[in-house]
């Protein structure tokens, strides 16, 4: 796995945590990731789930 950039800090990070996920306006979104120390800072974000279940009147 490759390094990926915390969206709160900015810092490269091998130890990711997935902290939201965000619509592309693509088919498949993309997932938020934070490292360790701003996850624990940031409140969760919505899940495909979340924002399928907004959009989606099932």
């Amino acid at each position: 796995m490759s390094a990926t950039r915390c969206c709160r800090c900015g810092r490269p990070t091998e130890a990711r945590v997935a902290v939201g996920w965000r619509d592309t306006g693509s088919n498949s979104g993309t997932t938020v990731y934070a490292c360790p120390d701003c996850a624990l800072k940031i409140d969760p974000g919505p899940s495909p789930e979340d924002t399928q279940s907004a959009t989606d009147p099932r």
